[in-house]
């Protein structure tokens, strides 16, 4: 173990400034250091002054401020001091000086063998006679030879040369071990699958866990809710089984909301409202809903209210009123009849934007009383749960009565624009084509100039009678906003402009 001594003897006759210079690109240099700090030094060489950054040298020299250090204290320790040679040991771990570290550590053992931690750090290994010694050297005392990256015996050795492997206990020839490996890997291959189909049920099962806690749990064996699509939906619903199943949903509904509403960064505080739909297809064409106490409430599209002419004016839209203290014996629920275009044309997208591409009919739960109790007024009658839509408050711009809502204006009008809408169907419910940028426009840029206008003109919505061709809106919206499109569509895009700067 004279590595420390001869390192120590090779810094003490070497000058001051011997060491060349390693550059990264493999190029050195020599000369005189006239300065440095932690992050360069300015040389001096025989043509010219130059000032290098220490992070392009390759490796440590003479001139980094650790190994010059470290000269002065390896020169100034004593040869047989075990405890400065571990205090220098210990400095040059924590500086990233490897060799010179494993050097003190070395002459730690030489003075102190019994110095069990030198020698572990060191990667020694204690043999049954206390002495300590390389794992190669301790391998090699046990008659192991290393082969394949592995310590084996040697006639395990010779029978991996002549193709023989074992697999387990057993060794195997090249055919056998080709047969066992394949099988290996199909075993493999059959419990990553079986991982991966247990990780599939269990996110299910999670997901539906999650749906039934928001139901309270009493509903969670007849059906499954879907909350990242935003509704609950269920095929298999008989007619006579209508009632009970809107009981258990009118008395867990503010639960489902509080739920939903989370999902989708929403508040609400309004129960939810229950349709029966068919095909995505058949509501665009003019639909309104289906009668579940009709004979044919299990086929697919007859019950329907449909007008031969398809304007949306004469379709009627249906809504249940969950009035369960006394039903109609006529159906399962009493119906609120409602003719009023604007409604129509508002339940209309959200029922058109919630319904899939299926044939058969489906339940939806919808958030449609939320546009229904703000515009239309109506009040929310919370010790009845349920809305008393005979109640009508004037003043609907400000919503509810005693200046109640289920929602504000803001978030009225951001959901009647296309950030929910995932179907062909309008894309805005209040301003019919136009985008989400625009609403934010009005809504946010000019501090209010537009926004009371904004609302005028989504609470005026359908009050003119039949539908307008698309130019009659934007009339219409000019009115309200009270500007010409071109500027507002100007005001819009330098608004925008500025949003993605």
């Amino acid at each position: 173990m004279r590595t420390l001594a001869l390192l120590i003897l090779s810094l003490s006759l070497s000058p001051a400034f011997a060491d060349p210079i390693v550059l990264k690109d493999g190029s050195t240099l020599e000369g005189t250091v006239l300065a440095q700090n932690e992050k360069y030094l300015r040389l001096k060489t025989d043509k010219e002054e130059l000032c290098l950054w220490k992070e392009d040298l390759k490796e440590k020299t003479a001139w980094d401020l650790a190994i010059v250090e470290y000269r002065e204290k390896a020169g100034a320790a004593g040869s047989d001091d075990a405890d400065a040679h571990r205090t220098l040991a210990a400095w040059c771990r924590e500086r990233g000086l490897s060799e010179e570290c494993r050097a003190h550590l070395e002459e730690v053992l030489r003075i102190s063998p019994a110095d069990d931690a030198a020698a572990t750090e060191l990667g020694l290994v204690k043999g049954k006679d206390g002495t300590w010694t390389s794992e190669r050297q301790a391998k090699e005392k046990q008659g192991l030879v290393r082969y394949l990256g592995e310590w084996m015996k040697k006639e395990e050795r010779e029978k991996h040369e002549k193709g023989v492997v074992r697999i387990g206990k057993v060794w195997k020839g090249k055919a056998d071990c080709a047969k066992a490996v394949a099988a290996e890997v199909a075993r493999q291959a059959a419990l990553a699958d079986a991982r991966d189909a247990e990780a599939a049920q269990k996110k299910w099962a999670d997901r539906t866990a999650a749906a039934d806690r928001a139901i309270k749990g009493e509903l969670g064996n007849a059906y499954r809710a879907d909350f990242v699509d935003g509704y609950i939906v269920r095929t298999d619903l008989a007619a006579a089984d209508c009632k009970a199943f809107y009981r258990q949903i009118a008395l867990y509904r503010r639960q489902f909301l509080t739920d939903f509403g989370r999902e989708l960064g929403i508040r609400y505080d309004t129960p939810i409202n229950i349709y029966l739909f068919s095909s995505r297809e058949t509501y665009l064409s003019g639909v309104a809903t289906l009668d579940p106490s009709s004979a044919n409430f299990a086929t697919r599209g007859s019950g329907f209210t449909d007008t031969n002419r398809g304007s949306i004016e004469e379709s009627r839209i249906y809504l249940y009123k969950n009035d369960l203290d006394k039903p109609d014996p006529r159906s399962p629920l009493k119906w609120v009849q409602y003719t009023s275009t604007f409604y129509h044309e508002v339940f209309h997208f959200y029922l058109a934007s919630l319904t899939r591409d299926r044939a058969d009919n489906t339940i939806g739960i919808g958030l449609n009383e939320a546009f229904a109790s703000y515009l239309e007024g109506s009040v929310f009658d919370a010790k009845a749960e349920r809305f008393d839509w005979g109640k009508r408050n004037p003043d609907r711009l400000k919503g509810g009565r005693d200046g109640r809502r289920s929602v504000d204006a803001e978030q009225l009008i951001r959901m009647s624009t296309a950030q929910f809408n995932t179907s062909p169907a309008p894309q805005s419910v209040a301003l019919y084509g136009v985008g989400e940028n625009f609403v934010h426009f009005l809504i946010n840029d000019q501090k209010g100039k537009y926004r009371s206008g904004l609302l005028k003109f989504i609470a005026s919505y359908g009050q003119g009678g039949p539908g307008d061709p698309e130019r009659d809106r934007v009339k219409r919206l000019e009115k309200f906003l009270g500007a010409p499109m071109a500027q507002l569509q100007k005001e819009c895009d330098a608004y925008t402009a500025t949003r993605k700067e």
